[in-house]
C-alpha cells in the first residue's frame, strides 16, 4: 500500500485552432485540507480555489467547487457531477488532498478517513477509477493530473490485514481505458512530489503559470509544466502523463481569431484607379464584372481613351492588369488574396509564386495566428502603388479620395512638383515594360524569375545584371544545400607549406596556377633557393610531391580529393590506391582486400640495431622458448607470446549460429609453435618505426586523445603491413599479418589468451 498527499485534476477542454469552443465544458473542484485524523494540509484549499477560478475565467459553462468533503458528501458530489459531465463536451474533476496506492489502484482521501486497518480503504476511500467512470460519457477528450505532497501520515497507524500486499513511495502507473484521455501526476509513478513552502504546490502553480496561455497546445502547455518542476525542485520531482490524445490542437484558452481579409477586387480598384491606361480599366472590368467599382472603373476607361486619342498616341502599352496587380499585393499577409490572384490571372508568369506565398501564408496562420498582424489601410495600400508615380492627376485623385490620410501632405507637394516639371517640359513617356518589370524582381530570392526575364526581354538592357543575379542565387542555393568539401589545393598546400624543398613550391605553382596560395608558393620557393645557394649544398633528395599529397588525403572522405589526384598525378605509384578509393568512396563503401604481403628481406640490417634497442633472439635463444613464453626484440617491438602447435574445427556449425549461408566446418592444424604479439601495437612502437625511416613517414592522427602506450588508431590494412615490414627488415625474423586460421585458433584456444597485433612466423630457431 502507498501513500501520497495528492492533488487531481481530471480536466477536458478541446480548443481547436479555426473552429469554435465545445458547447458544454463543466468542471468538478474539491479541495481537502482540514483532516480530523491526521495533520491537516495548508496548499489543497488554495490549490483548488485558484483551479476553479481558472476555470471560470477560461469559459466553463458550470463549475462545482467544494472543500474538505467526507466519504459520503464526496461520493455525493461524484454522482452529481456525472450526471452533470454525461451530455458535456469537456468535463474537469479536480481533487486536492490526501492520496493512497493498494495493490496498483490508486484512491482519494476524505477527511473523515482513519484507515486503521489496509482493509479499510474500499470503504474509508474513492477510487480513482470511480472518478474516470464519472466523466467516461464526455462526448470530446479527459484529462487525469495527481499532485502528491512527500508525507504519508497514515502509514505509521496502519494495521496490515494481508502480509502480501505493496506498500511504496508514490502512486501507481495508470493507462486510461478510455480513448482522449490524458492522466498526469505531479510525479512520475513510484516517486514522490513535494508539497512546498509556497502558496500552491510546485506542480499547481506551474499548472496555473502555463495551461491557460492563449492558443498553447494542452500537451506542449503540460511539457512547459514539467520543465518548471523539474527546475524550482533542482529535478526532485518530474511530472509525467499518460494516455493519449488526437492530432488536432488542444488549448484551454483558445487563440483570437484573425479579422476577415479585404476582397481582391477592393485591393485592386485602389492600386489601378489613378491608372492612366485605359487597358488596366478594361482588364479589371472583365477580371471583376460584378464589382461596385464597374462604373467608376467604365467611366474612367472611357475618360482615358478621349484623352489618349487627343494625345497624338505618344502613351506607350502600359503593364498589364496582373503586373499591376502583383505590384500591389505581392508583400500582403493575406493568403486568400494570392488565392484570388491565381484564379483571376492562370496565365501570369507570377502565378507559381503566387501560390507558393498564399501556402506559406497559410502555414504561418496556422502555426502563429494570433501574431498576425492588421492588413494595411487603403490609402497605405494605394499610397505605395502611386507614390512613384510621374502624372500628378494620380495625386490629385488620392487627395480627393482619402482627405484624412497621413499622406496627404506628401501627395499634395508631389502633384505640385510634378504640375511645375510639365509645366517646364514635355512629361517623360512612360517606363517601358522590362524597366517595369525589372524593377519588380530585382530584390527576389528566385532565379528562376531572373531566367524568365532574360528569356522573355532579351534586348532589355537588364538582361547582364538578370543573368548575373540568377547565376548569383543558384551559388547561394548550392552553397546553402551542400558547403563542398574543401578544394585539392588548399588540401596540398596545407600539406607541404612547412617543406624546405623548393621543387615542391615550384611543381606545387604548376599544378595549382589559380590557386590563392600561389603568391605565397613562390614566395617561399625564392627564399628557399637563396638559403640553399648561401649554405653552398646540395638540398638532399625530397620526397616526391605525389607522396605527400597521398599522405595528406589518403584517409580523406570526399572521392573528388582522390579524382584531382589521379588527373594531377597520373603516373603516380600511388594512383591505383587512389583509384581504387575513388570508386570506394562513390559507391559509399569501403572496399576489403585480402592482399597478401610480399615475402619481406631476412637479412637482417645489422647497422644501427643497437641504436634503436634492438637485441634479436639467438637460435639457441629461440629455441629455448617455452609454450606461452613472452619476448620482445627491440625496446620499443611488440610483446609476442608463443602459441603452442595444434588443431581446431575452423568455423561455426549450423546449429550453434543459426547461419545456413556460412561454409562448413573443417580442421586446420598448426605443426609448429608460432608468436602473436600480446596486445595491439601502440602509439610509441609506431612512432619508433616512423622514426627509424619505416612506415612509409606516417603518423597517424590520435584524435586527440594522447600517444605513448595507447593504442594506435588511424591504421589502414596497407600501413599495418609496412609496419610488419619494417620489423622482419630490422630483426631479420619474419612478421606479418595474422590469418584467419590463425587468428580463430588463437582466439578459441581453450587455455589460449586472446591475442592481438603482429604475427612472427618463421626464424632458424623454434618458431614458425
Amino acid at each position: 500500500m502507498r501513500w501520497v498527499a495528492a492533488t487531481i485534476l481530471a480536466l477536458v477542454f478541446y480548443g481547436f485552432a479555426g473552429q469554435a469552443l465545445a458547447e458544454k465544458r463543466v468542471a468538478l473542484v474539491i479541495g481537502n485540507s482540514s483532516y480530523r485524523n491526521v495533520p491537516s494540509l495548508p496548499n489543497p484549499r488554495n490549490d483548488a480555489a485558484e483551479i476553479a477560478s481558472l476555470f471560470r475565467s477560461a469559459g466553463f459553462s458550470a463549475v462545482d467547487a467544494r472543500r474538505d468533503l467526507g466519504i459520503s458528501d464526496m461520493r455525493r458530489a461524484i454522482s452529481d457531477f456525472a450526471e452533470m459531465a454525461s451530455d458535456a463536451d469537456v468535463a474537469v474533476v479536480y481533487f486536492a488532498g490526501h492520496g493512497i496506492e493498494v495493490d496498483g489502484a490508486n484512491y482519494v482521501i476524505p477527511v473523515d478517513a482513519k484507515l486503521s486497518r489496509d482493509f479499510d480503504i474500499e470503504d474509508e476511500a474513492i477510487s480513482l477509477d470511480r472518478i474516470l467512470k464519472s466523466i467516461e460519457p464526455t462526448k470530446r477528450l479527459r484529462l487525469v493530473i495527481l499532485d502528491a505532497c512527500r508525507d504519508n501520515p497514515f502509514l505509521k497507524t496502519m494495521k496490515r490485514t494481508i502480509a502480501s500486499r505493496s506498500i511504496g513511495r508514490g502512486l501507481a502507473k495508470v493507462e486510461p481505458a478510455i480513448s482522449d484521455t490524458l492522466i498526469a501526476f505531479a510525479a512520475k509513478a513510484g516517486s514522490v512530489a513535494l508539497d512546498g513552502d509556497a502558496k500552491n504546490s510546485p506542480f499547481t502553480a506551474a499548472l496555473l503559470h502555463n495551461i491557460a496561455a492563449p492558443g498553447l497546445d494542452l500537451r506542449i502547455a503540460l511539457g512547459r509544466v514539467r520543465d518548471e518542476v523539474l527546475k524550482v525542485t533542482n529535478r526532485h520531482q518530474e511530472p509525467f502523463v499518460y494516455g493519449s490524445l488526437g492530432g488536432s490542437v488542444i488549448s484551454i484558452v483558445d487563440a483570437p481569431k484573425l479579422p476577415p481579409p479585404p476582397t481582391t477586387d477592393d485591393i485592386v480598384w485602389n492600386a489601378v484607379k489613378d491608372s492612366t491606361y485605359p487597358a488596366v480599366f478594361e482588364e479589371f472590368i472583365a477580371k471583376f464584372p460584378t464589382t461596385p467599382h464597374l462604373k467608376a472603373a467604365q467611366s474612367r476607361r472611357d475618360e482615358l481613351k478621349q484623352a489618349q486619342a487627343a494625345a497624338a498616341a505618344r502613351i506607350p502599352p502600359p503593364p498589364t492588369a496582373d503586373e499591376i496587380v502583383w505590384t500591389a499585393i505581392r508583400d500582403s499577409n493575406y493568403p486568400a488574396i494570392f488565392d484570388d490572384f491565381v484564379s483571376k490571372f492562370p496565365t501570369s508568369k507570377h502565378r507559381a509564386e503566387a501560390q507558393s506565398r498564399a501556402d506559406e501564408l497559410q502555414k504561418q496562420i496556422a502555426a502563429a495566428a494570433a501574431r498576425v498582424p492588421p492588413p494595411p489601410t487603403a490609402d497605405e495600400v494605394v499610397w505605395d502603388a502611386i507614390k512613384g508615380s510621374t502624372y500628378p492627376a494620380i495625386f490629385d485623385d488620392f487627395a480627393s479620395k482619402f482627405p484624412a490620410s497621413p499622406h496627404l501632405a506628401d501627395a499634395q507637394r508631389r502633384r505640385d512638383e510634378l504640375k511645375k516639371q510639365i509645366a517646364a517640359t514635355q512629361a517623360p513617356p512612360p517606363p517601358a515594360a522590362e524597366d517595369i518589370v525589372w524593377a519588380a524582381i530585382k530584390g527576389s530570392r528566385d532565379p528562376a524569375i531572373f531566367d524568365e526575364f532574360v528569356s522573355k526581354y532579351t534586348a532589355s538592357p537588364h538582361i547582364a545584371d538578370a543573368r548575373q543575379r540568377g547565376n548569383d542565387l543558384r551559388k547561394e542555393i548550392a552553397a546553402a544545400q551542400a558547403p563542398p568539401p574543401p578544394p585539392a589545393d588548399e588540401i596540398v598546400w596545407n600539406a607541404i607549406k612547412e617543406s624546405h624543398d623548393p621543387a615542391i613550391f615550384e611543381e606545387y605553382s604548376a599544378k595549382y596556377s589559380s590557386s590563392s596560395h600561389v603568391s605565397a608558393a613562390l614566395s617561399r620557393r625564392d627564399e628557399l633557393w637563396k638559403e640553399r645557394a648561401a649554405a653552398a649544398a646540395p638540398p638532399p633528395a625530397p620526397p616526391a610531391t605525389d607522396e605527400i599529397v597521398w599522405n595528406a588525403i589518403k584517409d580523406g572522405r570526399s572521392p573528388a580529393m582522390f579524382e584531382e589526384f589521379l588527373s594531377k598525378f597520373p603516373e603516380s605509384a600511388r594512383s591505383a590506391e587512389a583509384r581504387e578509393r575513388f570508386k570506394a568512396l562513390q559507391a559509399v563503401q569501403v572496399a576489403s582486400t585480402n592482399a597478401t604481403l610480399p615475402a619481406p628481406d631476412t637479412t637482417p640490417q645489422r647497422e644501427g640495431l643497437t641504436a634503436i634497442g634492438i637485441k634479436v633472439l639467438s637460435d639457441s635463444e629461440e629455441a629455448a622458448l617455452k609454450q606461452k613464453a613472452s619476448f620482445k626484440e627491440c625496446e620499443k617491438c611488440p610483446e609476442m607470446v608463443v602459441v603452442p602447435p595444434g588443431a581446431f574445427m575452423m568455423g561455426t556449425s549450423e546449429s550453434a549460429s543459426k547461419r545456413t549461408a556460412e561454409s562448413s566446418r573443417h580442421k586446420v592444424t598448426f605443426a609448429h609453435s608460432f608468436a602473436v604479439g600480446r596486445y595491439a601495437v601502440t602509439f610509441a612502437e609506431w612512432d619508433a618505426c616512423v622514426a627509424d625511416g619505416g612506415c612509409n613517414g606516417y603518423k597517424p592522427w590520435d584524435n586527440g586523445w594522447g600517444r605513448g602506450r595507447r593504442p594506435a588508431i588511424n591504421i589502414s590494412w596497407s600501413d599495418a603491413k609496412s609496419y610488419a615490414a619494417w620489423l622482419s627488415a630490422r630483426t631479420g625474423k619474419t612478421y606479418r599479418l595474422l590469418s584467419e586460421a590463425e587468428r580463430e585458433y588463437v582466439t578459441r584456444g581453450n587455455d589460449v589468451i586472446v591475442l592481438v597485433g603482429s604475427l612472427r612466423v618463421s626464424g632458424p630457431g623454434q618458431l614458425r
